[in-house]
Formats: C-alpha cells, sequence, structure tokens
C-alpha cells in the first residue's frame, strides 16, 4: 500500500451513510482493492478480517475505532473520514430519535454488538471490539430490574473490556515507511550518537540521512571502489565504511569528507567494522578470515591480526566494557578476543548447526547470534551458556539483529523480508512482525532514543523501498479512570 495519505474522495449530495460508504469503497478502490486479510494484517490483526469486511461493506455505521484502523491501514484520511463518520452518526440519532436501538446503527463486535462506540474509542493502539467504559456503567446504573440472562451478558461484555485492556497494556507495535530515493541494494544501517542515520549500498556509496523527516541530509559519500558492507559511528559521530574494495575508510559525516587515508590491510573484501565504546579502537573482518584493530586517530593497525577463523568473518561486535571483542563468520565459530592484551580469551560453544551472520551485544552484556539456521540465541558471554530458548519466527536465515538502547528490545531481520521484534527479557515475540521489505533484510538499528527502528534489504531496488524507517509506539495504554469505571460497572452488575 502507498505511503503517502489518502484524503477521502468528494461524495456527490447523498445521505451521510452513504457518503461515507462511498468514501470507503472509494479508497478500497484507490489502493488497489487489497484483501480484507492483507488490511487485517496491516492493522496488526487488531481486528478479524470480516470485520474488516464489514467495515468496507459499511451497510451499518461501524465504530469508529474499527473503522480508524481500516482508513489507516489504507492511508485513508483520518481526520475527513472522521467528519463523515460523525455526520452519519448524528443523522442516525436525527432519523431515529432518543428511543433508537443502537444495534442498528453499529456493526457488531467481539463482545457489547448492541453498544454504539464513542468517537474517542481506542485510536492509538489494538482496537477493543467491545463497550466503552463509560456506557457500561450508564447502562448498568439505568437499565434497573434487567432479567439475570441480561446481567450476565453485560457482566462477561465488561470482564471481556477490562481482561482485554489489561492483555494489551505493555504491547508494543511499530508504524513505518519507506524513506524516499533511489536506495538500491542497502546492506548496512547505523545511527550516530546525535540521531543521524547512515546506509550502505551496493553500489559503492554511503547515504546519510535525517531521521526526523526522512529526507537525504547530503551527497553521498563517495571513495569506495565496490560494495560497502557494513557502516558503523563511534561514541563522538566519527563513521567508519567496509568495502569489498579491500579498505575500511572514515569519514566526518557534518562535512561530507573523507578523514585520512583508507585503512588497508586485508587482502580481500572486508564485510564487518565496529568501534570499542571509547572510540578508540576499531575492528574489521573480511573475507581474508582475520580480523584486525585499527587506530581510528592515526589510521595504523593495533598489534597483529587475529587469525583463528578458517573463513569469512561476517560480524564484529565489542562488549560493552570495551574489554572484549567477539567475532563470527562463515565458519560457524564464534570467537571471544581481548582487544587490550592481543590476543584469542575463546570460543562459544557452537550451538548453531550453520554459517553465523550477525552479532549484536545489549547494554547488559548479552550477546545475540543469528545465522542461516533461522533462529536467534542469546548468550552469556561470561558464562558461555545460552540464555533461555532460541527465538523461532523467521522462515529463513536470519541476517540482522539489534538490541534497543535500554536493552528491551530485540529486532531482527532476515531471508523472508520481515523484521521481528522481540522481548529481550522472556524471548516473547513482540506485536506482528513487520512487513514491506520486498527481499532479504540485512540490516536493522535503533536510534539512541529507541524511538525509530531503520530496516534495510537487498530487495526493493526497482521500487527504491529498500530502506524503511519504523516508528515505535505504546500500545492503548488505558487510564487508571478507565480501569476504576470497568470495575466499578462490574460491582453495580453484580450488586
Amino acid at each position: 500500500m502507498a505511503a503517502s495519505s489518502v484524503v477521502a474522495p468528494e461524495i456527490g449530495p447523498a445521505d451521510p451513510l452513504e457518503q461515507l460508504r462511498t468514501a470507503i469503497r472509494e479508497l478500497h478502490l484507490h489502493q488497489g482493492e487489497p484483501s480484507t486479510r492483507t488490511i487485517r494484517d496491516h492493522t496488526g490483526k487488531a481486528i478479524s478480517h470480516t470485520t474488516v469486511a464489514a467495515v468496507l461493506r459499511c451497510t451499518r455505521l461501524p465504530r469508529w475505532g474499527q473503522l480508524e484502523l481500516v482508513v489507516e491501514a489504507l492511508d485513508g484520511d483520518l481526520e475527513a473520514f472522521r467528519e463523515r463518520w460523525k455526520a452519519a452518526r448524528q443523522a442516525g440519532k436525527d432519523a431515529s430519535g432518543p428511543s433508537a436501538d443502537p444495534a442498528k446503527n453499529s456493526l457488531p463486535g467481539v463482545s457489547g454488538e448492541n453498544s454504539p462506540a464513542p468517537e474517542n474509542s481506542v485510536s492509538d493502539g489494538p482496537v477493543l471490539d467491545c463497550q466503552a467504559p463509560g456506557d457500561a456503567v450508564a447502562d448498568s446504573s439505568a437499565s434497573g430490574g434487567r432479567p439475570p440472562d441480561q446481567a450476565l451478558a453485560e457482566a462477561r461484555t465488561v470482564a471481556a473490556a477490562l481482561l482485554h485492556l489489561t492483555k494489551d497494556w505493555n504491547r508494543r507495535r511499530a508504524v513505518g515507511q519507506p524513506l524516499p530515493g533511489n536506495n538500491p541494494l542497502v546492506l548496512s544501517v547505523a545511527f550516530s550518537p546525535f540521531g543521524l542515520l547512515a546506509s550502505a549500498n551496493g553500489t559503492g556509496t554511503v547515504r546519510l540521512w535525517n531521521p526526523d523527516v526522512g529526507e537525504l541530509g547530503a551527497e553521498p559519500l563517495r571513495g569506495h571502489s565496490g560494495s560497502v558492507w557494513k557502516v558503523a559511528f563511534s561514541p563522538t559521530g566519527l563513521l567508519a565504511s567496509a568495502s569489498d574494495d579491500g579498505t575500511v575508510r572514515l569519514w566526518d559525516p557534518a562535512g561530507g569528507a573523507q578523514v585520512g587515508q583508507p585503512l588497508r590491510g586485508h587482502t580481500s573484501f572486508v564485510l564487518s567494522v565496529a568501534f570499542s565504546p571509547d572510540g578508540r579502537l576499531l575492528a574489521s573482518g573480511g573475507d581474508d578470515a582475520l580480523v584486525r584493530l585499527w587506530d581510528p586517530a592515526t589510521g595504523r593497525p593495533v598489534g597483529e591480526p587475529f587469525r583463528k577463523h578458517t573463513q569469512a568473518v561476517r560480524a564484529v561486535a565489542f562488549a560493552p566494557n570495551g574489554k572484549l571483542l567477539v567475532s563470527a563468520g562463515d565458519d560457524g565459530a564464534v570467537r571471544l578476543w581481548d582487544p587490550v592484551g592481543g590476543g584469542p580469551a575463546g570460543e562459544l560453544p557452537r550451538e548453531h548447526t550453520r554459517t553465523v551472520k550477525t552479532i549484536a551485544f545489549s547494554p547488559d552484556g548479552r550477546l545475540a547470534l543469528a545465522g542461516n539456521d533461522s533462529l536467534v540465541r542469546l548468550w552469556d558471554v561470561q558464562r558461555q551458556r545460552l540464555i533461555g530458548t532460541p527465538l523461532r519466527g523467521h522462515t529463513g536465515g536470519v541476517r540482522a539483529v539489534a538490541f534497543s538502547p535500554d536493552g528491551s528490545l530485540l529486532a531482527s531481520g532476515g531471508i523472508d523480508g520481515v523484521v521481528r521484534l522481540w522481548n529481550a527479557s522472556t524471548g516473547e515475540s513482540v506485536g506482528e512482525p513487520l512487513r514491506g521489505h520486498a527481499g532479504t533484510v540485512r540490516a536493522v538499528a535503533f536510534s539512541p532514543d529507541g524511538k525509530l527502528l531503520a530496516s534495510a534489504s537487498t530487495g526493493g531496488h526497482a521500487t527504491g523501498d529498500s530502506l524503511w524507517l519504523w516508528r515505535m509506539i505504546d500500545a492503548y495504554a488505558p487510564a487508571p479512570d478507565d480501569i476504576a469505571a470497568l470495575r466499578d460497572g462490574l460491582r453495580q452488575i453484580a450488586g
């Protein structure tokens, strides 16, 4: 679906419900008539596909929360549709009078099917297909002398609302769109400590972005003669890039200029690069199976290269305290190095059955590994033992992992073209997979404040959507007054 907002079309004279119905149909047609299941998936499965179908038909006035999710999934103009919905609701009240049966003007939901939805029902998270708390209390106090089965039905409705609210209390979701511009074959992304976004391309350039507005921040950084496989920022904002031209280059993002001479030492492609937490060391790994250390201030190598790997080194990462360097690659080995003493410090047990493609440290020192076996594993590096069970969900090899700055979330992306979010403490999946990439997701990175997630893929080169930016959104967190109202409603019904 298009990322740009679509304004509700102008409709000729008709009753307000017919105007709303026509606007929904025109919006659906404008977006290529996606299936109800596709629309459901774009809502994060907050509503069922049958509810989507009912909203699209609009034979009766839908709840605003349901309509809002469908319009948002179709990239429609929410304000325009809100006004049409309000007009249709008012027209229904005027035509029917105060004794109108609300069931005639609302779509059935999961529960509370006979209650009209308030305009301000859930808007920034999963929709609640049930009575609003205020309605539940009003109904219970005004009905007096209800038959027992009616009171039981109302109690179940309010209980379902309370359960749904508490169940979704801590859920999160992400809303994203591709960054504009031609972004072919994006192989790596990284955020600077100041929020600048860098992307590395298979075309040999590095591009800089202002993630707040999604616009290209400067001309591409040119100098490499081959694909750029990895970019990384130092704590001071210095940018490093690794390329299959055999070099690592340093850049000043503010001026867009290269800093010093290319770092030469690898005899083949350079596939990975990472700064130490204090920025005084730079590590690189290459197709020559070597791990090298550099002094970024002088551009000179530090010590002899580390030689234990037998195949290409795909990933390098420093522990948060800077006292340990980890490398992984095509030989399936995850090796530990002492960057200060300059020697090997061990190897993690080989739990992965195939190549390890990506590694990342959390702020508290946990290590995430992933590779061709489609699993993400978390490690306690100091004790050299697994943490919990592998994270399962990807249907192909995993190519990228990254922790959020606070360590609460882990993002992963892979051959299946989706980005997944995980609770880094429990290993549980968070929200629905983030879909939009047309090919393998090769990189993910969180912004310094954790509010943005960038993902990059080698697909989408024909449409220019290889680089996506996702905004992390906390799901609807009910106010204490809402919970209190629900509980009061339950007490009144039961009493």
